[in-house]
């Protein structure tokens, strides 16, 4: 009876008492690694296993590392809720994204500018700052051009 007990606390205690780092790594977390640290050493107080299970299911804040905002006079733009310029469909603007086209002075040129356009807008949905629907419109806009 008593190893029964004994591996009901363990089957049962052992995920509950490591749940915040397994919520953080299912959800990828960027801080993973230092919320596994704070719940496998300070988990046993509490206080510690509550921390880190707050941080593990707080919303993580990303910020894109070189924001482009340039103003379109031909479009009607209002403020999203974030501040971002949108359209009237709430979807970002993709000259805000892209800038203006280039010239089609030399292929090159156009071929290099391509590729660095399409590079950043997959790193800003890497870093979370785009979503599918506003990736997929910008890719569509820059092959189209």
């Amino acid at each position: 009876m008593t190893g029964l007990v004994i591996f009901l606390v363990i089957a049962i205690g052992l995920p509950l008492y490591f749940l915040p780092s397994i919520i953080a790594f299912r959800r990828d977390h960027v801080y993973k690694g230092a919320i596994t640290v704070i719940n496998l050493v300070f988990g046993f107080t509490g206080l510690g296993w509550a921390g880190s299970m707050i941080w593990a299911l707080y919303p993580e804040q990303r910020t894109p590392s070189a924001p482009v905002v340039i103003k379109n006079s031909n479009e009607s733009q209002d403020k999203g809720s974030l501040g971002r310029s949108t359209n009237s469909g709430g979807m970002r603007n993709p000259t805000d994204i892209l800038g203006n086209k280039t010239s089609n002075e030399n292929k090159e040129s156009d071929a290099e500018t391509l590729t660095s356009a399409i590079e950043r807008i997959v790193k800003l949905k890497n870093e979370g700052v785009l979503t599918e629907t506003e990736f997929a419109a910008l890719k569509a806009k820059i092959l189209e051009n």
